[in-house]
């Protein structure tokens, strides 16, 4: 994916392992936890603020209805998704996917994100239309949402059906009425049908291939995105049309309105319509960040920063999703370097990436669960800029039985993997009841 740094994938190397096992998801509460066959079964039975954990398998898709809740793949686990993912209705919920794989052939949109003012964070997750299409069908839209967050995702556009005038590609993501922040992330249009006899006539034509990025009337960060367009179709050779015209890596439609702000992204030809005026590209560079996903409040978590030579790093942590310096749709802009000068830095990056290991205060006994959000500041020698937002999960080790009196708690020990659980009850197998 263009924009991530190779050696971001370190970062695999420190969160927790855990080996492949049948499919399931763990749902965690403040104070519970259960096991479920599906994603849609987990959801129905989820309180506000629960913690779906999705073990290797596939699983169809879902619908988030105005549910506060954080749905994430177990690391080390491979989970797809076969269907459509719809979040919609949030107004104070707060909703966070990650490491979620979608991808399917649908008649819609793959991923739809519609009238949310809660916020939405979707870290490390890839939408690819599969198949043809001849809807336009878009691998995300968002409509009205107006507090969303992209951490390193993948989008593609569903390709165009060939006929006797090829269909054209649909958008790798189209946002509308929105507010989006987005940060290495790549965008991809899905290319043009081809031409295929019979012809005859305007019947003769290649479908141009979709935009990368299509919006209107929304306001757009992106920092270290990659954008580009699909292919245009094959035409006839005697077409007077010609073949598909190759998609915009960044498309606004005529009469629509959009501010968008780049920082450091790439962007393919052509890279807009001459209709539009053109984003605002920001000075410097993008800065990135990741932190390990689960953890337990005994150590603390690892995390790995990077950014240019010089950086001095600030973190701030909270349970609040309001936590981040800046709105979403400010994103890392340009800070003012006053606010950091009264401390010292946590670090100041050399020529590579820098290791932070960030503590966890310990949770009352009688709690399960708990989600914290981290941002880190990179200081550098004329402005401040603002990397992305990372969510980690830190789970209570000493606030659930332990029936073998091994130190590590049975919830826990099963839901990591770090004890056999061949009935998937949460119970390690030789405990009673295992």
């Amino acid at each position: 994916m263009s924009g991530l740094r190779a050696s971001m994938t370190l970062i695999g190397a420190l969160a927790l392992c855990l080996p492949c096992h049948a499919g399931g998801v763990r749902r965690l509460g403040l104070n519970t936890s259960a096991t479920h066959a599906s994603i849609v079964e987990a959801l129905a039975a989820a309180a506000p603020g629960d913690l779906l954990i999705v073990t290797q398998g596939s699983y169809p898709g879902f619908t988030v209805d105005a549910k506060d809740v954080s749905i994430i793949a177990a690391p080390g686990h491979a989970v797809s998704i076969t269907g459509p993912v719809v979040i919609r209705n949030t107004t104070s919920q707060n909703v966070v996917i990650v490491g979620l794989q979608v991808a399917a052939n649908t008649w819609g949109d793959l991923l739809v994100v519609t009238n949310s003012a809660g916020h939405v964070r979707l870290q490390d997750c890839s939408f690819i239309c599969t198949g043809l299409g001849i809807n336009l069908q878009t691998a995300a839209k968002f409509d009205h949402a107006e507090r969303v967050t992209l951490v390193r995702c993948a989008f593609r556009g569903m390709d165009g059906i060939d006929w006797t005038d090829g269909y054209a590609g649909g958008a790798g993501m189209k946002a509308l009425f929105s507010k989006i922040s987005l940060f290495d992330c790549d965008l991809r249009g899905g290319d043009g049908g081809d031409w295929i006899p019979p012809s005859g006539g305007w019947y003769c034509s290649g479908g141009m291939g979709g935009a990368g990025l299509e919006t209107r009337d929304s306001e757009l960060f992106l920092s270290g995105c990659s954008l580009s367009g699909g292919a245009g179709g094959y035409a006839h050779p005697s077409c007077d049309i010609g073949p598909g015209w190759q998609g915009y890596a960044l498309d606004v439609p005529y009469n629509a309105t959009a501010a968008v702000s780049l920082l450091d992204c790439s962007l393919s030809a052509p890279q807009w319509s001459n209709i539009y005026s053109g984003p605002t590209l920001l000075p410097g560079s993008s800065r990135h960040f990741q932190v390990a996903l689960v953890g337990t409040d005994l150590g603390p978590l690892p995390s790995q920063v990077d950014g240019v030579a010089g950086d001095g790093i600030y973190l701030r942590s909270s349970e609040q999703f309001a936590y981040a310096f800046a709105p979403p749709v400010i994103g890392p802009l340009l800070v003012p370097l006053p606010a950091f000068q009264a401390r010292a830095p946590l670090l100041t990056l050399g020529t590579g990436p820098g290791l932070l290991r960030i503590p966890q205060p310990p949770l009352p006994v009688n709690e399960l669960l708990r989600k914290r959000g981290h941002q880190c500041a990179h200081v550098a020698s004329a402005a401040t800029y603002l990397g992305p937002v990372e969510h980690a999960f830190v789970i209570n080790q000493g606030g659930l039985p332990d029936c073998d009196g091994d130190g590590v708690q049975d919830d826990l020990a099963t839901m990591l993997g770090w004890a056999p659980d061949a009935n998937h009850n949460l119970v390690p197998d030789g405990c009673p009841g295992g």
